[in-house]
């Protein structure tokens, strides 16, 4: 199984009054960019071969960096972001796509969501 971060969303909403940083992935929380957590969550599961971050390398802690297998360029919009990682991937696999601004993601929430959907055949995951 393969994971793609959604991390293109300009910081353009509410959040803006709180940092003024360009995308809502590199908001600082505790010390590190809402992204890093997502990286960390998912790395904490040995069952994605490949993690891609649509969005830029620079939005990542240099630490984490190693962790993420493509940067990938986000698209004007939420689907062409998501194609972008898609295209990179070039796999049959399926995939988990999750958002970068769910920094309290964790271990327990993704393997109980991946449980989940095992019990439904797809070829894409996403939670709502």
């Amino acid at each position: 199984m393969d994971a793609i971060i959604l991390a293109g969303a300009i910081n353009s909403g509410p959040l803006k009054k709180i940092s003024r940083v360009e995308y809502e992935a590199e908001i600082d929380i505790a010390g590190r960019p809402m992204l890093d957590y997502v990286v960390l969550a998912l790395d904490s599961i040995k069952r994605f071969e490949k993690i891609v971050v649509v969005g830029s390398a620079s939005m990542l802690s240099k630490e984490l960096k190693h962790k993420v297998s493509f940067f990938v360029k986000n698209g004007n919009s939420l689907i062409e972001s998501l194609i972008n990682g898609l295209e990179v991937l070039k796999s049959n696999k399926p995939v988990l796509i999750v958002t970068s601004d769910v920094p309290l993601l964790n271990r327990e929430a993704l393997e109980d969501f991946l449980e989940r959907c095992s019990q439904k055949k797809g070829d894409i995951y996403y939670s709502f």
